[in-house]
């Protein structure tokens, strides 16, 4: 599989941090966060245990200042996740705003500071695993054609785009949560042991999960001329 998602893996465009940036700036520009600075619009860095509960506190009771921490320290997180779960997508910048709306008003429900980037990561996989059984269900009643994201015609080499714009209408056609795991375990590269906790499921699902992707994604990909040439040259799927 390497040889076939090595140009999915480098192919991100540099400007994937920004998307959300309307949110970004409606978090820095509550009066906590104008009276605290720099301290503020910076990300906030590891530290120690006591400073991570501070932040947490922080957030739980609703600190706006911290909420716009929260952004800063896992935009970066949130963008990469969407970008290798849907793609170039025309709605990111949509999705990434809903998946802060979301943590922020459910980070109560994290009982454990530490538990805080396992929790965004869950929240970010499955605001995209609902937007793409919204969009499963549209294809059934309506003919709908995903327009090409803007960001899409930015990556500049023309087979990165192409096989990018291939992979992901490939993808977009299998089950939800086939995808998921199949763009979770092959182009972010994830253990099966991680997918299984970021997906709130046995290892046992994952596993029954990724054997049926891979072998719909091997159906669909034959259909695909340049996607077949990929596959039949990789040592993994050349018999698949």
């Amino acid at each position: 599989m390497v040889s076939t998602f090595t140009i999915l893996s480098t192919a991100w465009p540099s400007f994937w941090y920004n998307p959300g940036m309307s949110l970004q700036k409606r978090l820095h520009q509550s009066p906590r966060a104008e009276e605290e600075g720099a301290e503020s619009s910076s990300p906030v860095s590891t530290g120690s245990g006591s400073e991570e509960e501070d932040f947490f506190r922080r957030i739980v009771c609703g600190d706006r200042a911290a909420a716009a921490l929260l952004y800063d320290r896992f935009a970066d997180q949130v963008n990469r996740t969407l970008w290798r779960l849907l793609g170039a997508d025309p709605d990111h910048d949509d999705l990434v705003n809903e998946v802060f709306l979301r943590l922020i008003n459910s980070v109560r429900r994290v009982r454990d500071p530490r538990k805080l980037r396992g929790w965004v990561l869950s929240i970010t996989v499955n605001t995209a695993r609902g937007e793409l059984r919204k969009r499963s269900l549209r294809r059934r009643f309506f003919s709908e054609k995903q327009p090409m994201s803007e960001s899409m015609t930015n990556v500049q080499d023309p087979e990165a785009r192409d096989l990018l714009a291939v992979t992901f209408a490939v993808l977009n056609r299998i089950p939800a949560d086939l995808h998921v795991v199949f763009a979770l375990r092959h182009i972010d590269d994830r253990s099966l042991e991680e997918i299984a906790a970021i997906c709130k499921c046995s290892l046992a699902t994952v596993k029954r999960r990724l054997a049926r992707a891979d072998k719909r994604f091997a159906k669909l990909a034959r259909q695909e001329p340049a996607l077949d040439d990929r596959l039949r040259r990789s040592s993994r799927w050349g018999t698949a």
